[in-house]
C-alpha cells in the first residue's frame, strides 16, 4: 500500500499529515503558511514531490448541515490546478468538525492555542487522515460488510 496525504486547506495555513506505508497510522507534517495563491500551490507540489504519495485526500469544508462551506469552491479550483501538474489521484472527505476536535485535543494536552495555529491546522489534517483510514479499513453495508 502506498501512503496517503491528507490536506487541511486554508487561506493561511495548509495542514498536512501522511500515513506510514501500511496504511494504519496518520503522522503530522509540518504546517504550511501561506503567504499567496502561487506559494500555496508551489508548497503544497513541493511537499507532494518529497514524499510521493499514492493518493492525496482534501477536506472540504462543509457546514453542518452539509452545504458547501465558502471555501469548497476554493479547494476545488486548487484541486483542478493540481491535477494539470500531478499524477495522483485524489479524494475529498468531509472534514466537519475536524478543528473542533483539534482544538479540544490542545484544549487537553493543556496547549494553548495563541501562538499554536499551525499545531491545530497539523492536528486537523492528522483526524481528516485518521476518518478516512478508518472509513477505508471499515467495509461498508454496500459493499456487502456488516
Amino acid at each position: 500500500m502506498e501512503r496517503i496525504l491528507a490536506i487541511d486547506f486554508g487561506r493561511r495555513r495548509i495542514g498536512l499529515a501522511l500515513s506510514d506505508e501500511l496504511g494504519l497510522m496518520a503522522n503530522g507534517l509540518p504546517t504550511l503558511k501561506v503567504r499567496n495563491k502561487d506559494h500555496a500551490f508551489d508548497s503544497v507540489v513541493e511537499v507532494i514531490q518529497i514524499h510521493m504519495p499514492g493518493l492525496i485526500v482534501f477536506g472540504l469544508p462543509l457546514n453542518l448541515d452539509g452545504t458547501r462551506g465558502e471555501m469548497v469552491g476554493v479547494i476545488e479550483a486548487f484541486v483542478e490546478a493540481l491535477k494539470e501538474v500531478i499524477d495522483i489521484p485524489i479524494e475529498f472527505i468531509d472534514e466537519r468538525l475536524t478543528s473542533v476536535a483539534a482544538h479540544r485535543t490542545m484544549q487537553e494536552m493543556g496547549i494553548k492555542q495563541k501562538g499554536n495555529k499551525g499545531v491545530v491546522d497539523r492536528l486537523a489534517a492528522v483526524y481528516l487522515l485518521e476518518i478516512y483510514l478508518q472509513k477505508r479499513s471499515t467495509p461498508s453495508i454496500e459493499s456487502g460488510g456488516m
